[in-house]
């Protein structure tokens, strides 16, 4: 149907022209259901297969490594990689992103928690389980792992009652390859066998459902209501277990008791902020405790030391972009003879790649915007910007990075801070150093990410 009959690498063309390497698996693509997707493990690609007549193409997004397993989700493409799991998101203008949501470049096992946080052992295949919850096949860790896209959790699966189950579910006797599920039923490819997991069988780990209390004013205890619905009195201050079976296993669970006088110096932490930029569907962000969590837009509520407390994730209105800028004592006029403006920009697309050897793998000269320049009061200012951007929070660039770059600009841009204006007298000017005898300096360059809109720097806001 696809492909070279006894040949294989990487080609695109009709049948015998077209060549694969280990392909894996296979989608229907739903924005076009006249073509399959099929991961090119061998080549770290995603390819598309036309099912009438065969013509084998190749997708513009990277980002793979040995692709696996295919599923659709909200109308965006998951896929295994060896050691994570990215998301392939198509936009309107055609362009294509695919992004790590959960693992690393690097394998673990007996990990599970938040997307960040989680790591795998050569994933395999997907089942939707309900809206929003997917159960994964870990092959090498031999488990089974869900993932809760409602709290960006990955969570352990406990199958009863042929494996036990600990912090990070049950560990099956072989490697998994494959999920399936049907009805109510989930079968799971094994390399030793087929198993069916059914009914009470698939259970997930006791829940984390601990109560807080608090005692009145004047008062030594209180009542308290259980989830089992009956009400217990007579708490006093500390924390007090209780046991209730949970899906036929039995889960305990704390009462957490406070009075006004404890409550105030523990619950101290303050609701958290944060923001993603333009195509950034999640973000990392760093919890009360030393802990972080991949959040997605949203109002997520955390419990630290028994408190509870908000994290706020908005899509930033602002766009701040890292940019290299020099000032020139430029007579503006000149400026506007074409000739001298097309001459000027072929200069300043010539010290772009200058500053590409600045930025070496820490940052990236933008290919997409062009430098440009404003002329007021006869001083030039010239942007070259990156494509390195922060969102509203960020009024700075990382210390780490900005010292990284400024050492580079004081030996890489050493006698190169000029520039040349044709008409201008004298044509060769050099750029103005700042009161630490820099020539060119790091600059956050903020734009409205709405477009129509206008920048105000005095109030830094969009209007």
């Amino acid at each position: 149907m696809a492909g070279t009959c006894g040949s294989r690498g990487y080609a695109d063309g009709k049948v015998g022209t077209g060549m694969l390497l280990q392909p894996q698996s296979v989608e229907i693509d739903i924005r076009n259901p006249g073509k399959l997707l099929v991961t090119d493990s061998s080549n770290n690609s995603l390819r598309s297969v036309d099912i009438d007549s065969g013509e084998l193409g190749s997708l513009n997004v990277t980002g793979f490594n040995s692709p696996k397993g295919m599923m659709w989700l909200n109308n965006e493409l998951l896929v295994t990689n060896d050691h994570y799991v990215s998301q392939v998101r198509w936009y309107n203008d055609g362009s294509i992103t695919n992004f790590i949501i959960t693992g690393s470049t690097s394998y673990g096992t007996n990990s599970v928690g938040y997307f960040s946080n989680t790591r795998y052992y050569y994933p395999q295949e997907f089942a939707k389980l309900k809206e929003n919850l997917v159960i994964i096949a870990d092959s090498y860790s031999r488990q089974l792992k869900l993932l809760d896209f409602n709290q960006r959790l990955v969570r352990p699966v406990c199958i009863e009652p042929v494996n036990s189950c600990g912090s990070y579910g049950s560990t099956m006797d072989s490697n998994l390859y494959s999920v399936l599920k049907v009805d109510d039923k989930l079968y799971v490819g094994m390399s030793n066998g087929i198993y069916l997991l059914s009914g009470s069988n698939l259970v997930e780990p006791c829940p984390d459902r601990n109560i807080t209390a608090y005692i009145k004013p004047d008062e030594k205890s209180t009542e308290v209501k259980l989830h089992s619905g009956n009400t217990v009195g007579v708490l006093s201050v500390g924390s007090h277990e209780f046991k209730e079976s949970y899906h036929s296993r039995l889960c305990s669970y704390y009462v957490n008791v406070f009075n006004d006088d404890n409550i105030t110096n523990v619950c101290s932490h303050e609701d958290i902020l944060a923001y993603l930029s333009p195509h950034q569907q999640t973000v990392e962000v760093e919890l009360h405790g030393g802990a972080e969590a991949e959040l997605p837009a949203g109002s997520f509520k955390f419990t630290e030391r028994l408190c509870s407390y908000y994290v706020n994730v908005r899509r930033s209105s602002l766009l701040r972009r890292l940019v290299f800028k020099s000032d020139y004592d430029v007579t503006c006029d000149v400026l506007l003879d074409k000739a001298t403006s097309s001459f000027l920009q072929t200069v300043l697309n010539h010290k772009k790649d200058q500053l590409q050897r600045v930025c070496a793998s820490d940052c990236k000269m933008s290919y997409k915007l062009k430098p440009w320049y404003e002329c007021r009061d006869d001083r030039l200012t010239i942007y070259w910007p990156t494509e390195t951007v922060y969102t509203a929070d960020t009024n700075e660039s990382p210390i780490t990075l900005t010292k990284m770059l400024k050492k580079r600009m004081a030996t890489t841009l050493l006698g190169y801070s000029e520039i040349v204006v044709l008409s201008h007298n004298p044509p060769l000017i050099p750029a103005k150093k700042n009161a630490d005898g820099e020539a060119t300096q790091l600059y956050l360059y903020t734009t409205c990410v709405d477009d129509t809109l206008s920048y105000d720097a005095a109030k830094d806001t969009c209007s």
